[in-house]
């Protein structure tokens, strides 16, 4: 179990990369996928959290909690708290935005 989620784990970093965020950093803590990564690509913030949050559920078989950690030269800015597998439902339309928003965290305060 452990080594497969230790590949999907270098699966969603490869992707990330290959997008074009930097930063990178991800872990296991306590059933929960911490991430920290940065935005250098996109000019708007909520396609990059879109684009992140879709590369890393799809390597994911099981569902996870993410927490993931913005930096901004470096600095943690916003941390986006969500299910992984809430997001994918979202995506593909099998949650309502009004259930969804309820499941998803973004917070400033960090630390």
């Amino acid at each position: 179990l452990n080594q497969v989620f230790s590949q999907s784990i270098e699966k969603i970093r490869q992707e990330l990369i290959q997008s074009g965020f930097e930063n990178l950093r991800l872990f296991r803590n306590e059933g929960k996928l911490m991430i920290s990564i940065e935005n250098v690509t996109y000019r708007w913030q909520v396609r990059a959290i879109t684009e992140s949050l879709d590369k890393i559920t799809v390597s994911l078989t099981e569902p996870v909690d993410l927490e993931i950690i913005w930096l901004e030269k470096g600095i943690p800015r916003l941390l986006v708290q969500v299910n992984s597998e809430n997001w994918k439902n979202f995506r593909s339309g099998n949650l309502a935005v009004d259930e969804f928003s309820s499941k998803l965290s973004i917070s400033s305060n960090i630390g």
